[in-house]
């Protein structure tokens, strides 16, 4: 217990408690703080999980998606001839 009460101090008495309290006039610029600091926290987790999340879901979506895309182009192309030989007429 020695290096616990070296890096955090001893625990306090029961009587000791009372000294040690904070009211609200200096807790809530303390608390405020601390919730702003942990609330930058929150959008840099969710970013650390959805873009590799992301990327992952793109390299299983590539595929498929390519091979969608093309066919749309492909009927984009048949669509376009369609009108040039139709304008022709």
């Amino acid at each position: 217990m020695l290096i616990f009460d070296w890096l955090f101090g001893r625990p306090l008495a029961s009587s000791e408690e009372h000294q040690e309290k904070i009211g609200p006039a200096a807790g809530v610029p303390v608390l405020g703080l601390d919730a702003l600091a942990s609330a930058a926290y929150g959008p840099e987790a969710a970013l650390t999980l959805l873009i590799p999340l992301g990327m992952a879901g793109i390299a299983c979506a590539g595929p498929g998606f390519f091979r969608l895309a093309h066919r749309a182009l492909l009927s984009a192309q048949q669509s376009f001839s369609l009108r040039e030989l139709s304008a022709v007429r």
